[in-house]
């Protein structure tokens, strides 16, 4: 019925465990939320950069897209972001 301050303390430290690993995930969630919504971002922006409300994308184009790095820089010569594209096995290929 009553416990001991020993089991006391052992279930307060298993809290603190599984606290720490809730608040964990939950920083996990919200930085991949905000990659997402940069990413959105991005996307929305070079349809706007083309001119363009949608873009029909085929299927093997998204699986070719799938060997390319995107990589995103600040341009020092205005006030905007460089995206390039770059195919990892060429990057390969150089080394």
């Amino acid at each position: 019925m009553y416990k001991s301050k020993k089991q006391l303390m052992q279930e307060l430290e298993e809290q603190k465990k599984t606290t720490a690993k809730i608040n964990q995930e939950r920083l996990s969630l919200l930085k991949n939320r905000e990659i997402n919504y940069n990413l959105y971002n991005m996307l929305k922006a070079i349809l706007i950069q083309l001119g363009e409300k949608e873009i029909e994308i085929d299927i093997d184009k998204i699986e070719e897209a799938k060997r390319y790095e995107l990589y995103v820089e600040d341009s020092y010569l205005k006030f905007a972001k460089r995206v390039k594209l770059i195919d990892k096995r060429k990057l390969k290929e150089g080394d």
